[in-house]
């Protein structure tokens, strides 16, 4: 598949032996959440294994959508904030000798899921 929105975005290695649902239940909304890396999800437990990778890759294209996809063109003093529980999030490749500084605020929070 190509990802032309991840360029320059390293693989991940998936991790052996873990498991985690595809769809799960958003703890304030109630809304069904796809569950779903653009790297690290493999297979589908108990479906046939090419089904499954199909499966992967579909969704793996739906979310890489030009339509469902924000890009934050950063400003000095730009604030943004999503909710982490229901938002697949990266960033762009950028220059090593570029600086960055990033802060991270949980304003509230609730168990995982």
């Amino acid at each position: 598949m190509s990802r032309p929105l991840l360029a320059g975005v390293p693989d991940i290695e998936p991790i052996q032996g873990t498991e985690h649902p595809l769809v799960r239940i958003h703890p304030e909304s109630g809304k069904p959440v796809l569950f779903l890396s653009v790297h690290t999800e493999v297979e589908i437990p108990g479906a046939d294994p090419q089904q499954g990778k199909a499966l992967i890759e579909r969704l793996r294209a739906h979310l890489q959508k030009p339509e469902l996809i924000y890009t934050h063109k950063w400003q000095v003093g730009d604030i943004v904030w999503w909710d982490n529980q229901a938002t697949l999030h990266a960033r762009n490749a950028f220059p090593a000798s570029e600086r960055r500084r990033l802060k991270r605020i949980s304003l509230s929070g609730s168990r995982p899921f």
